[in-house]
């Protein structure tokens, strides 16, 4: 399927960019969540839903350094 293969693209291009920020895995994982929500119902496995769930816990780990401390607020 296409959005598939739009979720591979965007992972392989963070995997293999030379210098990407936190907020790139976020579009691998906003794709991610729609397939899941689409392949459920179809899938026995549960291959993308495993996926999803490993992606999204290292990607929001990722994100934490993001967030705003209480020095840096004004």
């Amino acid at each position: 399927p296409l959005l598939a293969a739009v979720v591979y693209c965007a992972l392989s291009s963070f995997m293999l960019g030379w210098h990407v920020h936190e907020k790139a895995i976020m579009t691998a994982m906003i794709p991610l969540s729609l397939l899941v929500v689409v392949a459920a119902p179809a899938q026995q496995e549960y291959t993308f839903q495993r996926l999803f769930l490993r992606m999204t816990a290292v990607g929001l780990f990722g994100l934490f350094p993001l967030l705003f401390r209480p020095q840096e607020a004004p």
